[in-house]
């Protein structure tokens, strides 16, 4: 017992100095995602059919930004952009180390498949941005902001009754009587979706699964700066279990040095 005790201890020890790597904000399925759903393909090369892909290197900072982008694969230049802002638009959990931020160096492989694309435009609702989207992949500080996002909901409804409304709290959470909070950090895009979302304060048993399926769910109103429709922070917060109820939406929610 005593040796399984020295084990454990080790494995601990080993994990904390070690520590994790970076994740994208939303894992890997949600890089790809955003990948995909934010792409605005080379027109020229969408008309020819052309397909491609880009392989790029870069450092995750300790505030979850990417810097220091390289390509290491690509040759054609118009895809070799577009994979460059996708991929400096994505935001990460950094890498820690004895629980401390640290820099960290990933590859990232972006595809570019015109037929693909193309269903997914369909599906996403437009084929090129709008002219009043800022597609600099720029996230905009709080104090630019002269119009704040907002969730789409039915009219006359409040954020804390959707969320009532839609919210499933999971069978295993149910069952093992689990009560707490789930906050989450996302970017609300130009065009009214939620990529990016970082949990904050992580609830087991399918708990933060379910409050990023209804962020993901919800369609949002991009913040504005004049007439500009602008990437921004926002920040939400579910309650599951027993307690006080607490659902909350902050629209010009600033993550200070996460930015």
């Amino acid at each position: 017992m005593k040796r399984l005790g020295i084990l454990v201890l080790i494995l601990f020890y080993s994990i904390a100095m070690v520590g994790q790597k970076a994740v994208p904000g939303g894992g890997w399925r949600g890089l790809k995602d955003f990948l995909g759903r934010q792409m605005i393909y080379p027109e020229s090369l969408l008309k020819e059919g052309r397909d491609g892909k880009v392989v790029l290197e870069c450092i995750i900072a300790e505030d979850g930004t990417p810097v220091n982008l390289r390509i290491k694969e690509g040759s054609d230049p118009l895809l070799n952009r577009e994979a460059r802002r996708l991929v400096w638009g994505s935001r990460w959990s950094p890498a820690l180390k004895a629980g401390k931020a640290i820099r960290d160096t990933v590859e990232v492989k972006v595809e570019f498949d015109a037929r693909k694309f193309r269903r997914m435009a369909e599906k996403r609702g437009w084929f090129s941005p709008d002219s009043t989207w800022d597609t600099s992949m720029r996230i905009m500080p709080v104090s630019r902001i002269t119009a704040a996002a907002k969730p789409l909901l039915p009219e006359g409804m409040s954020f804390s009754a959707w969320v009532s409304k839609n919210l499933k709290t999971p069978d295993a959470a149910r069952r093992m009587g689990i009560s707490g909070r789930v906050r989450l950090r996302f970017i609300i895009e130009p065009d009214g979706t939620a990529t990016n979302i970082i949990p904050e304060e992580y609830l087991g048993m399918g708990c933060s699964e379910e409050a990023i399926r209804l962020t993901e769910m919800l369609r949002w109103k991009p913040a504005e700066v004049g007439n500009r429709k602008v990437r921004t922070w926002g920040q939400v917060t579910f309650w599951f279990g027993e307690g006080k109820q607490q659902y909350d939406f902050q629209p010009v929610y600033n993550p200070g040095s996460m930015l």
